[in-house]
């Protein structure tokens, strides 16, 4: 039995249902990961704050090889997390950089978010740029906000060269 897919705003779709790996050490990581994916789950969800990125890939890359007739990359939905102190447009080029090269196993990202809003308007702001640019570039399919309340969230909405809005606020 599979999740529901839920259609976001970009047109994308994202399983209802996803395995968190907070707190999972890498070392453990790839194996619950590829026995997740064989039990049925579609969506990894880490963070470059969780240090668990490579071996996030590192699953899903196993869970894909041992069975490339059945076990396809577009089934899978991969999520990451900008912590914040990769705020600000260099930063945040320099962070997704960083984890799309952990990614390099699966190709791409279906979902970056940033972490939570703890910066100043300028640092977001620079942030969003360089999302919109990842997403511009086809290696990143979607981005988001996690842990944005209303304020943050408006200001995100009213940046004067939004180009994409938010697919997701966790």
């Amino acid at each position: 039995m599979s999740a529901p897919l839920i259609r976001l705003n970009s047109g994308n779709t994202i399983p209802a249902v996803g395995l968190g790996v907070f707190l999972t050490p890498s070392e453990e990581a790839i194996n619950i990961i590829h026995k997740a994916l064989n039990l049925g789950y579609r969506h990894v969800d880490s963070a470059a704050y969780y240090k668990n990125e490579l071996a996030s890939a590192q699953g899903i890359a196993k869970w894909l090889a041992e069975d490339p007739v059945h076990n396809k990359r577009e089934d899978v939905f991969y999520t990451t997390k900008i912590w914040d102190t990769d705020h600000g447009y260099e930063q945040t080029k320099k962070a997704v950089q960083s984890a799309l090269e952990k990614a390099k196993s699966i190709n791409y990202i279906d979902l970056v978010l940033m972490h939570s809003p703890q910066s100043n308007y300028e640092k977001r702001h620079g942030s969003w740029l360089a999302l919109q640019e990842a997403v511009d570039s086809g290696k990143v399919k979607n981005i988001g906000v996690s842990n944005y309340g209303v304020k943050h969230l408006v200001e995100l909405l009213n940046y004067p060269d939004l180009k994409y809005k938010p697919v997701v606020k966790d």
